[in-house]
């Protein structure tokens, strides 16, 4: 969230931030350089009355784990401009079936997948990774270890 805060104060807007920590590095630059801070939520489920705060002609920027809410972000759009991905777009590519369409007879390539079940019986399985559909910033991403399926033991 400081990111982009910062990316949009060094060209002149004047940010207004939501996010779940209110981290001292934000609270510090929206302080001295002009954004506001409109509070903290608990979960993404309170952050379309949040955003009613906001005047609706304020556009939205979005960053992070609002990737794994696609509806709630199209409530949002409801409500004013998103700039960025829609929501449906975000379904697509959060969709592997939809991704490898999307990437079909393209140059872009993308990690081989198969489900959990099928891990074992594919060459090296301890070279694979296991991965939460609804997760960001490498959060419950871990080698898949021989044994049940499941995070590894700490």
């Amino acid at each position: 969230m400081r990111s982009l805060a910062e990316s949009l104060l060094a060209v002149g807007h004047r940010p207004l931030c939501v996010d779940f920590f209110g981290d001292r590095d934000l609270l510090q630059l929206l302080e001295t350089q002009g954004g506001v801070y409109l509070g903290t939520i608990s979960s993404f489920r309170d952050l379309p009355e949040m955003v009613k705060l906001v005047p609706a002609d304020t556009p939205m920027v979005w960053t992070g784990g609002l990737e794994n809410e696609p509806d709630i972000l199209e409530v949002i759009a409801r409500q004013r401009r998103v700039c960025g991905v829609s929501a449906e777009f975000v379904r697509q590519v959060r969709n592997p079936e939809a991704l490898d369409e999307l990437v079909r007879g393209t140059a872009l390539k993308r990690p081989a997948r198969c489900p959990l079940s099928e891990v074992a019986s594919q060459p090296e399985p301890d070279q694979w990774l296991l991965k939460p559909r609804k997760s960001g910033g490498g959060l419950g991403v871990h080698r898949l270890s021989p044994g049940p399926p499941g995070p590894p033991a700490p």
